[in-house]
């Protein structure tokens, strides 16, 4: 009996040893994988995050080119119409307005900002979508879109009706892009 006791001990504390072991194993080799996935989950939410800023930044940059592209059409549209004006509902005679300083002012103040539009455009033609890149090659085509030899009251009535069909729909393309982008 002192022998069987002795072996039941000893099992007794072997199997208990055995369990402790296996148990702390356990705890360690669960230990070891839940910080190997906080680690991972960390990774993932950083680069969750550095997506968003990203993003974020990309559309205040599209906002912002929008924005300025948009003005600055605008700005050439009430020129166009300060012309097709001058030429068409004035009190004087077409020809008497193109040999006006008026005509010559305004005629400078029109290319001046359509340079500075296009600028505006070359500039985040990066940025822009390809609708909107699209549109502005139509608009350019429509704004230039009489001969050489037109009179200036027809190259204004050109430009007039190129602002016209175009400047809204820059508006709604913009529009689109950006409530696009906020959904996201």
């Amino acid at each position: 009996m002192g022998a069987n006791l002795a072996s039941d001990l000893v099992a007794a504390l072997i199997g208990t040893g055995g369990t402790l072991i296996v148990g702390f194993g356990g705890v360690w080799f669960g230990a070891y994988l839940n910080r190997k996935s906080a680690l991972q989950t960390a990774i993932q939410l950083a680069e969750i995050d550095r997506h968003k800023y990203a993003q974020d930044r990309l559309w205040d940059a599209r906002k912002d080119a929008y924005t300025a592209i948009v003005s600055g059409l605008t700005a050439l549209d009430k020129s166009v119409d300060k012309m097709y004006d001058g030429f068409f509902n004035g009190p004087n005679d077409p020809e008497d307005y193109f040999q006006s300083s008026s005509f010559n002012e305004e005629n400078d103040e029109l290319w001046k900002r359509y340079r500075a539009t296009k600028e505006l455009y070359d500039n985040s033609v990066l940025i822009l979508s390809d609708a909107f890149k699209v549109k502005f090659g139509e608009w350019q085509q429509d704004f230039f879109h009489y001969d050489e030899n037109d009179i200036p009251p027809e190259v204004t009535r050109a430009h007039r009706t190129a602002m016209g069909k175009h400047l809204h729909q820059f508006v709604e393309i913009a529009k689109g892009e950006l409530s696009t982008q906020l959904s996201t």
